[in-house]
């Protein structure tokens, strides 16, 4: 694909594509889209790059490779805390809440859950609050 500029429509779609590409299990597509989608946000600090590293972290679970997926999960919560973006904080929680599950550190897993859902309480994502209190 040729060097794309930063356009609301190009990002939507990288994200879209990775993400059905995840869905299929073609862990290398959607990372080359997320990849994209990253470089194209490499000098904002928003949402979206929040989003597009927590859809990095959530792949590389996904994967099986724990380290980068805690990696990418870290910088998106960090971002996401100086930013008014609770519900990706939220999203980025609940997938470093299934690392911990993966690795077997329940306690920490339940603390995260627990964060996640107090953040995702106070957005009006009614389906996402009631998804993490399956968790």
């Amino acid at each position: 694909m040729q060097e794309e500029k930063y356009t609301p429509g190009v990002l939507a779609m990288l994200n879209n594509l990775g993400s059905v590409q995840a869905e299929l299990g073609d862990y290398d597509s959607a990372l080359n889209a997320f990849q994209q989608s990253y470089r194209l946000l490499s000098n904002k600090r928003d949402a979206n790059l929040v989003r597009v590293l927590t859809n990095l972290g959530s792949v590389y679970l996904s994967q099986g490779n724990y380290q980068r997926g805690l990696e990418y999960l870290n910088q998106s919560i960090e971002l996401s805390k100086s930013l008014p973006a609770p519900l990706q904080q939220s999203i980025a929680l609940n997938s470093l809440a299934r690392i911990y599950t993966e690795q077997g550190d329940d306690l920490l897993a339940e603390e995260t859950y627990q964060q996640a859902l107090a953040l995702r309480k106070n957005t009006k994502d009614t389906v996402g609050y009631a998804d993490l209190l399956g968790n």
